[in-house]
């Protein structure tokens, strides 16, 4: 048998792992009745399952997780991106299809008691529930990067460039393993969105074929749909400008309404509500949220849309929007 020796051309590279579920809660993650979520085929349409009297088997296939008859009893906590206290939605519960909601309470613990497991809360109180699901976020999948030599940010992020290129320029990540630019306050951040990864996905495949594609930073716009209710983010909230030591008043200022999705004339409309942070000269907008049953997600894009482009409040006054009863107000709320 002949063998040659040949050399192999060099060659640039694309990485994206993403992320893995966030184990914050590892010495409780042996209870049968505790999951966390990983994939989207781990995640469980509540609002399908809970009108079916068979059993789902989630992590342990001898317990039952959810019938029928346990569906009222499952209890799990919901982050709302506007302070419910402050919304104007004087009923939350309502929208939760009898979900009860724990705010401003934290989990202490966790404990398996015969087929359920009792949720130890920060204030004391206790609730016994059926099974528990861990949705706490994500951490960078970045292994092989580390092993590699690629330099990590302190949360194990692949630092990369405007161009995506990692500390090895011909090596390129995208996705959630990344460390990416803060829209709104131009600084280095991590922030794990499908949008996001697809585009940079695209710029990465782009400048390895020779172009030369800037990312141009994420603002995080997000919508989320908890039974019917819909949440939806874009930019900073104010937990996050206060953190930075922004003062209303001085360096920001909020407004906060409810208005109906559309013409209240016209049957089905339902409020939502908007709340947007802007400098106090109105020149620029920090972020905003709307939760709402209708019409939040093309709200939120409007917005994210103008913050892209670099536009204020004034803009937002004047923007000509599509307008029908069945669709809008005349005076849409992004205007007001």
């Amino acid at each position: 048998m002949n063998i040659k020796k040949v050399e192999l051309p060099h060659f640039t590279m694309g990485k994206s792992y993403g992320s893995n579920q966030n184990w914050m809660m590892d010495p409780w993650m042996h209870l049968g009745g505790c999951a966390a979520l990983t994939t989207c085929d781990a995640f469980i349409d509540f609002s399908l399952y809970r009108d079916r009297d068979d059993l789902y088997h989630f992590k342990n296939p001898e317990k039952k997780v959810m019938t029928r008859q346990t569906y009222s009893r499952f209890a799990m906590s919901v982050k709302l991106y506007l302070e419910p206290r402050r919304t104007g939605i004087k009923d939350l519960q309502t929208y939760m299809d009898g979900v009860n909601l724990y705010l401003g309470d934290g989990v202490s613990s966790f404990a398996e008691k015969k087929d359920q497991v009792t949720v130890t809360l920060k204030s004391g109180d206790s609730v016994t529930v059926d099974f528990v699901i861990l949705a706490i976020g994500v951490r960078p999948n970045s292994e092989l990067a580390r092993e590699a030599g690629l330099a990590l940010n302190e949360r194990g992020g692949i630092v990369v460039d405007e161009y995506l290129r990692t500390s090895d320029k011909d090596i390129y990540a995208v996705g959630d393993v990344i460390e990416v630019e803060d829209f709104v306050w131009k600084e280095p951040t991590m922030v794990p969105l499908a949008g996001p990864a697809n585009k940079q996905g695209r710029i990465a495949a782009d400048n390895i074929a020779g172009g030369q594609e800037r990312y141009q930073g994420t603002q995080g716009t997000s919508v989320a749909k908890v039974f019917d209710l819909t949440a939806a983010t874009t930019g900073a909230n104010e937990k996050t400008l206060q953190k930075r030591g922004l003062v209303r008043g001085k360096d920001y200022e909020r407004v906060l309404i409810t208005q109906n999705s559309h013409a209240g004339y016209y049957p089905g409309a339902v409020p939502l509500t908007l709340k947007l942070l802007f400098s106090v000269d109105g020149k620029r907008i920090f972020g905003a949220q709307i939760v709402g049953r209708d019409g939040v997600d093309k709200r939120i894009d409007t917005i994210a849309v103008a913050m892209r482009l670099g536009a204020g409040t004034e803009a937002l006054k004047v923007l000509e929007l599509a307008y029908a009863p069945p669709y809008s107000s005349a005076k849409d709320p992004v205007n007001m």
